[in-house]
């Protein structure tokens, strides 16, 4: 694995748990924020732009695609290996 993958991993594991963990900590205002964000859709644009922009740098800084997992799923494809 590159130091990249190491890397984003570790940046998105370690986020995704400091995330849930504070949404778990204090779960009706979690619920309360979401609730409010979802009615407000200037909010709801923005945080679309985000995460789109986002996802785009993931896909662009580090664009390895070999190895997938519906590579040789028989769900997405005929069974044969490309």
């Amino acid at each position: 694995m590159s130091t990249t993958t190491v890397f984003l991993g570790r940046l998105l594991g370690l986020h995704l748990i400091a995330i849930s963990g504070g949404m778990l900590v204090s779960r009706s205002r979690t619920l309360a924020t979401l609730d409010e964000m979802a009615r407000s859709g200037p909010w709801m644009l923005f945080s679309g732009m985000v995460a789109t922009t986002a996802g785009l740098a993931i896909v662009l800084g580090h664009n390895v695609w070999s190895g997938a997992p519906w590579r040789s799923s028989s769900r997405f494809s005929d069974g044969r290996r490309y």
